[in-house]
């Protein structure tokens, strides 16, 4: 492994998981799932896009995803958007949450484009909207 990637990964995650921590407040254990599925499904979904997308490479597209479906995570509970399923904007919210999220950590990882990102960002959104 080239120690440029690794420079650019290790602070990555520990960006991501500070974040994470930083924006998710103490939980009961039933939350725990909740995140690491939206973390999943970040990761997931950014890695599917990029590679569509030939944007950006696919490691640095799963750390991207998982700090935005981490804050997606995040931000819905603190709207209540998970208690709540009637909230107004929800859709809207997490695609900006999860594209904001996503150039962020393209930006600090230097991982393809801009504006992949947004898009790959308000992919995981979206999605982790749908799937809510």
């Amino acid at each position: 492994m080239p120690s440029t990637w690794t420079q650019k990964l290790i602070p990555s995650c520990l960006t991501a998981a500070v974040a994470s921590v930083a924006l998710f407040p103490i939980q009961p254990a039933a939350a725990v799932p909740d995140i690491l599925r939206d973390i999943g499904v970040g990761a997931g979904t950014n890695v599917v896009t990029g590679a569509v997308t030939r944007d950006g490479s696919a490691a640095g597209n799963a750390v991207g995803g998982a700090a935005s479906g981490a804050a997606v995570n995040a931000t819905r509970r603190a709207t209540g958007a998970r208690r709540n399923r009637n909230s107004t904007g929800g859709l809207a919210r997490d695609a900006a949450v999860g594209a904001a999220a996503n150039t962020v950590t393209g930006e600090i990882t230097n991982n393809g484009s801009t504006v992949g990102n947004i898009v790959r960002g308000a992919a995981t959104g979206v999605l982790i909207n749908i799937l809510d």
